[in-house]
């Protein structure tokens, strides 16, 4: 498991994708940071770091988490069918489901990565702006917030798992996440948001449960129970179809 592990993260590292994750990462914190400048420019109102760091995990909630750790996730596992790895792996006795396992951790590690990395620039661009409060008590509250929100991705990731394992390629696993997306943006706007799996990042990682708990139909625990429960399904899943069906 180590070995698949080690082997996992130096492809990774040779890999131009994370680069390009890592600068995607990036994208919510300055187009937040430009956002709220604009708006101390134009109200003449100094903006409170935890209210912009809130923003921004937000946004990556509810926008770029989806799609760029879903393409992350499916580029994990399509690249082994593009680069046809999948029938050279096989001839040596490695486990599918050791195999499989390996592959969530490192995207586990990579998505702790991407997460760190808006948080970090999110603090630095709040110095760069001079944004008001940037205490250790407000940098270790966001940082609850963004942890959240990274570990309720974790489970939400394996349905884009299984989705490329059986369509063995891009297309399928990130229209789904475009679907998801835009469910989530319909959903996001009334009151079953609790009701939706992938509307579960937005609820920990951010405050906007307390501000509409009173239009909303549950609270946090309902999407997060079923996210977990969907993660564990699709996980189960991905092992039955490796097991079951050549893949290679």
């Amino acid at each position: 498991m180590i070995v698949l592990i080690k082997t996992e993260l130096l492809k990774l590292k040779r890999s131009y994708m994370f680069l390009m994750c890592i600068i995607g990462s990036i994208c919510a914190p300055f187009l937040n940071w430009f956002v709220f400048i604009n708006n101390e420019n134009s109200e003449g109102i100094k903006t409170q770091f935890l209210d912009y760091m809130i923003q921004t995990n937000l946004f990556i909630s509810m926008i770029i988490g989806i799609l760029l750790y879903g393409l992350f996730t499916t580029y994990i596992f399509e690249r082994e069918f593009t680069d046809n790895m999948y029938k050279h792996l096989f001839t040596v006795p490695i486990s599918k489901s050791n195999l499989l396992i390996s592959k969530i951790v490192v995207i586990m590690i990579a998505l702790l990565i991407l997460t760190i990395t808006s948080y970090c620039f999110g603090i630095i661009f709040s110095l760069l702006g001079g944004f008001l409060n940037i205490n250790m008590v407000n940098i270790m509250n966001s940082l609850i917030f963004y942890l959240k929100s990274y570990l309720i991705f974790i489970p939400l990731m394996i349905p884009i798992i299984l989705v490329t394992l059986i369509f063995r390629g891009f297309v399928a696993p990130i229209a789904f996440s475009i679907i998801v997306e835009i469910i989530l943006f319909i959903v996001c706007q009334s009151k079953y948001i609790a009701l939706y799996p992938y509307s579960a990042p937005i609820l920990l990682g951010t405050n906007i449960e307390k501000d509409f708990n009173i239009l909303m139909i549950g609270n946090s625990s309902y999407n997060m129970i079923s996210a977990v429960v969907i993660g564990i399904l699709s996980f189960i899943a991905c092992l039955i179809y490796l097991n079951k069906k050549e893949i290679v």
